[in-house]
């Protein structure tokens, strides 16, 4: 990020400006995505994440508050939606942080085969 604020800042001919004076919409979900640190640990991908730049605090920060995944009228859409937030939030895991998955996500068989099956389960190809 700091490397595009630069980089605008030179292109612009504006120094004094963050983003060289340009608007940007940041969009993501902070629990769910860290930078690459190559051979780096958890101390160090935390220490390059967005909210440690110096930009961080010239940023406005808007808060969803509607989960529009839990909006939905399929009860086993909304159920998953609830599981995979609660998940996010450290519920589900065991001692060592291995997700502990419900009976009906697992498959019988650790094949690929099963793993496509489950997925596409129609015949392909169709006229067969």
């Amino acid at each position: 990020m700091e490397a595009v604020d630069r980089t605008l800042r030179d292109i612009l001919n504006e120094p004094e400006k963050v983003f060289g004076g340009l608007i940007f919409v940041f969009g993501r979900d902070f629990k769910q995505i860290l930078p690459v640190i190559i051979r780096g640990g958890k101390a160090q991908a935390i220490g390059a994440s967005l909210r440690k730049s110096r930009l961080w605090g010239h940023l406005i920060v808007l808060h969803l508050y509607q989960d529009m995944r839990l909006s939905t009228a399929i009860e086993a859409e909304a159920n998953f939606a609830t599981w995979q937030l609660e998940l996010g939030q450290g519920k589900y895991t065991d001692k060592d942080s291995v997700i502990l998955l419900p009976e009906h996500l697992k498959y019988r068989e650790n094949t690929v085969a099963s793993l496509i099956e489950s997925i596409y389960p129609w015949q392909w190809p169709p006229f067969l």
